[in-house]
């Protein structure tokens, strides 16, 4: 027993110690300065929005080559960051929103999250086990070593040795692929952890991992029926139903949506409701590929071809489609309620946000007098972060009493729409100035915590 909790912690150490490494191998890097791109639709075969990429060009033949010789698409997207998402969840949503599906095969990475994730579907001919093997064998391998346009060629390569021998995997399951899977991969191998123990840097990661707020985890979820088990208890043609009534409903609410999009543009402006935009933009991307699905079964189910077993689970997949976009949808319009309640109570918010303003700006001389004593006792070099944030912090706050003063501004003018829209803008500035304090005044703690993580893992 004892040594079964020996090896626990041990591990647990490990994975710690692993987690840190991402950002160490990135270096120290200012929360703000980390850009981060949210699922996008992507429209060329190669997206390298990180300019990491040597020669897009040169790489353009090896896809185009898996293209004539294999029957597959692949699109290859580098951005900096998954924007808080892990690489299964981003590159999914990402493959929806292109409209991608048939034959299209999706690898995405995120270079500063040293995170990537890859996704297909049903049709492409690919098994999950084939899928998996082309990640550990051919794309791992290149993105350990920083090989970023080699990862693209090795993937294009392992692709098309999978359709030529799809016999040979490495253990997987053998039957057909479900019609979405995210087998996800991170960057850390026994090499990267050795080298971690033994020059002994967690503690600059651990840091850094804290301030900038990200932890990409590892999902991987499990098939369709364990996905939703309460679908099981349903008959076919009950599924059947939901699903008619579920494409119905979420094509009016997408109708109703556009139509409450105008108006609040009208009414606050472009700028205040672009996520409404792109809510909305997504919601359609996955309703064209809920009745895509739809479309598929009908003509399957006419040539007398469908099988029940995936019949149900594309249904399944039309339900959580569906959902999804509701959620997106709902979400958007209780942030328009809550903007429609802040105009009838804006001059109260501004001078509020007068009133926080000022609260924060008396941390200023104690958050300075903190990382002072910080510096004193840690290497600089493990503070970077935290010096950056002290400069910004005060250029935060007059940003956020510009916003506060056109508010107002706004507001005498009889303008209140544009005075929603400037407070909104105060409220962000103000919401940064402050957790870049937060970040300076938590430091101690969290260097202490890095230690003792540290000696336990030794």
């Amino acid at each position: 027993m004892a040594g079964t909790r020996r090896t626990h912690r041990a591990a647990s150490a490990l994975a710690a110690l692993a987690a840190t490494f991402a950002i160490l191998w990135a270096g120290p890097v200012p929360a703000t300065a980390l850009p981060a791109d949210p699922p996008f639709s992507v429209s060329d075969d190669i997206t390298d929005r990180a300019g990491v990429l040597d020669d897009p060009s040169a790489l353009q033949s090896d896809l185009d080559a898996l293209q004539s010789e294999g029957g597959l698409q692949l699109f290859v997207v580098y951005v900096d960051s998954f924007d808080g998402q892990s690489g299964a969840e981003w590159v999914e949503q990402t493959y929806d929103e292109s409209g991608m599906g048939g034959n299209d095969v999706l690898l995405a990475v995120a270079v500063q999250d040293r995170a990537y994730g890859m996704w297909t579907t049903g049709d492409s001919g690919l098994r999950e086990a084939d899928l998996q093997r082309v990640q550990s064998r051919d794309v791992e391998p290149a993105l350990s070593d920083d090989d970023w346009d080699g990862a693209v060629s090795a993937a294009a390569t392992g692709l098309q040795r999978q359709l030529d021998d799809p016999a040979e995997d490495s253990g997987g399951s053998s039957g057909p692929m479900g019609d979405g899977f995210n087998p996800f991969g991170s960057f850390f191998s026994p090499f990267f952890l050795f080298a971690l123990l033994v020059f002994g840097l967690p503690i600059i990661g651990k840091i850094l991992r804290h301030f900038l707020g990200k932890r990409d985890k590892v999902t991987v979820p499990p098939p369709i029926d364990q996905q939703a088990p309460v679908m099981s208890t349903k008959s076919t043609d009950q599924l059947r139903q939901e699903v008619a009534s579920a494409l119905v409903a979420l094509d009016n609410a997408i109708r109703s949506s556009g139509q409450e999009l105008s108006f609040a543009q009208a009414q606050f402006g472009e700028q205040a409701t672009r996520q409404f935009t792109a809510a909305l933009e997504s919601a359609r991307g996955r309703s064209a590929e809920a009745f895509r699905i739809q479309q598929e079964l009908d003509v399957a189910r006419g040539a007398g071809r469908l099988v029940e077993a995936e019949e149900r689970a594309r249904l399944a997949q039309i339900l959580d489609l569906t959902a999804a976009a509701d959620a997106e949808l709902d979400a958007q319009e209780e942030e328009f309620a809550r903007l429609r309640d802040l105009e009838a109570n804006v001059p109260q918010f501004l001078a509020s946000l007068r009133t926080r303003i000022q609260e924060v700006e008396e941390r200023l001389p104690v958050a300075r007098q903190e990382l002072a004593g910080l510096t004193a006792t840690h290497p600089r070099q493990s503070l970077t972060s935290l010096h950056d944030n002290i400069e910004q912090a005060p250029r935060l706050l007059e940003s956020a009493k510009g916003f506060v003063t056109t508010g107002e501004q706004h507001v005498d003018a009889g303008e209140r729409p544009s005075a929603v829209a400037a407070a909104r803008a105060a409220e962000d500035a103000l919401g940064q100035a402050d957790g870049r304090i937060e970040m300076i005044m938590s430091a101690r703690a969290v260097l202490d915590d890095a230690v003792a993580s540290l000696d336990t893992a030794l």
